[in-house]
């Protein structure tokens, strides 16, 4: 299908070639075209803008919900760690302490 414009320049060109003065006025039919070719191209930009938006908001869901495990893993792995690091302090607090009584 032909834009609107192309159609104009055509329309144009044809009548200078056939010798006959173009007259802009009389194409109010095609200037509803260039409208109308307007709105159905902005339209598809919108659909197209709400199409990439809603694949943006997927995608940060996905990044966001990775995240939280990456971090839930991490927490878990600290507390991990917390507890065998509090394990190792009271296992050497009584090695110590068995030390100092039989020191005594």
């Amino acid at each position: 299908m032909d834009t609107a414009g192309e159609v104009y320049v055509r329309l144009a060109l044809r009548s200078s070639l056939a010798g006959q003065n173009f007259d802009p006025s009389t194409i109010e039919d095609l200037m509803k075209l260039f409208e109308i070719d307007a709105y159905k191209s902005r339209a598809a930009t919108e659909l197209e803008q709400d199409k990439e938006v809603k694949e943006a908001e997927i995608a940060m869901q996905k990044a966001d919900d990775y995240f939280d495990s990456v971090m839930e893993s991490a927490m878990d792995e600290f507390r991990r760690f917390e507890r065998m690091a509090k394990a190792e302090l009271e296992s050497l607090e009584q090695t110590a302490e068995s030390a100092r009584k039989m020191g005594n």
